[in-house]
């Protein structure tokens, strides 16, 4: 029977448990080609609304090489989290004229993980088929996260992600089928990790319904099995919006819920988990802490007057003004060695009076602190 199509399936996606890690993956069907657009906004907003820790993303569709350097993805993204790793690829054997490539592969590391990150790479052929990041475990174990995406075979020109892999295959004599290309040797590498002995989670579009088919065997051959169609023992539902299948899928330990849903402005649902941290990690790492820097209270008028009215009788009785463009007016480029001490000299000492005006305005009981409490554990 085909799977039935649902805006939602499995558990509910609501807060995340603080001893678990959430984990995604979503066919975003291309990644935004500049800065301006919504779709930038909407993935922000998925990912951290729904407290992903790990979250993998097929067929972005961008040539980061040919990207303008304000559009690429650091630029992008470096304000999103208080701590984030990102390891992507895509096609490096074609250089296309322009920015747009079939194709390609990310795996974001947010915040807690970053932390735990102890290796990366990506599919050694080029092909932009799969990227991986390990993370420390317990036990001096460890986990492997990979994002892939197996190319439908597709009849739409030689710019498809299985063209570009045909292409390239031919010029190495390599005839097999590019989907025959990507289980084979992804087979090789789950292999070798699991020598190494990493526990894997594997996420990707395979571009197959995971029952009875090659995917599946391939996956039954290195003792993996789909997270959520183990889970709930039933129908999956169709993952992409003109399909009727389920298509993408995770590969991995007992996991404590997950389903799909609605993610990235996409044609494919997103796929996520929820698994114990004891269970691969050990225990959860403490929470990132920020040190809050010393801040001004301007909500209290006379405070402020106060601190405003002490600065300026010190400015004049010290012609601190004066003398800043008295040396303003002599400067020279570069200062010489004598502008650079009477400089050196009117910050210190502007910066001695500040502080010590901060403290003479500071009181016991903090109601006329001209500046935050947490500088009392400074």
């Amino acid at each position: 029977m085909d799977a039935i199509k649902l805006d939602h399936y499995g558990h509910y996606l609501g807060p995340k448990d603080k001893n678990s890690l959430r984990l995604g993956f979503q066919n975003v069907n291309g990644f935004p080609a500049t800065n301006y657009s919504e779709k930038n906004q909407a993935t922000y907003d998925f990912l951290q609304t729904n407290e992903f820790d790990v979250f993998g993303a097929a067929k972005l569709n961008c040539h980061w090489k040919n990207m303008p350097q304000d559009h690429r993805l650091p630029i992008r993204t470096y304000k999103w989290f208080s701590a984030a790793h990102t390891s992507t690829t895509y096609n490096h054997t074609e250089t296309p004229a322009s920015n747009w490539q079939i194709g390609g592969v990310r795996i974001w590391s947010i915040d807690q993980m970053v932390h735990r990150i102890s290796g990366q790479g990506s599919d050694q052929a080029g092909l932009s088929r799969w990227t991986w990041v390990r993370y420390r475990g317990k036990n001096q174990t460890a986990i492997r996260f990979v994002s892939g995406y197996r190319a439908s075979k597709s009849s739409k020109g030689v710019t498809t992600a299985y063209a570009q892999q045909r292409s390239t295959l031919l010029t190495r004599n390599d005839s097999r089928c590019p989907r025959k290309a990507f289980l084979e040797d992804l087979y090789n590498e789950i292999s070798k990790w699991q020598q190494e002995g990493d526990s894997l989670i594997i996420a990707l579009d395979a571009n197959e319904y995971m029952v009875q088919s090659p995917v599946s065997k391939t996956f039954e051959k290195c003792q993996l099995k789909e997270a959520i169609i183990k889970k709930y023992q039933g129908n999956t539902p169709a993952t992409h919006n003109k399909g009727s299948k389920t298509i993408d899928y995770l590969e991995q330990l007992e996991i404590e819920a997950g389903g799909y849903l609605e993610g990235i402005p996409s044609d494919h649902q997103a796929v996520w988990v929820d698994i114990a941290y004891s269970s691969v990690l050990g225990h959860p790492l403490p929470p990132i802490m920020h040190p809050k820097a010393r801040r001004l209270q301007c909500n209290d008028l006379r405070t402020t007057k106060a601190l405003i009215d002490k600065w300026e009788t010190f400015c004049k009785e010290h012609r601190l003004l004066e003398k800043a463009i008295m040396l303003e007016n002599q400067a020279t480029f570069p200062l010489n060695w004598e502008m650079q001490n009477t400089y050196k000299k009117l910050d210190k000492l502007r910066l001695d009076r500040i502080r010590a005006v901060e403290k003479l305005s500071k009181t016991k009981n903090g109601e006329h602190s001209l500046v935050s409490p947490i500088t009392d554990n400074f």
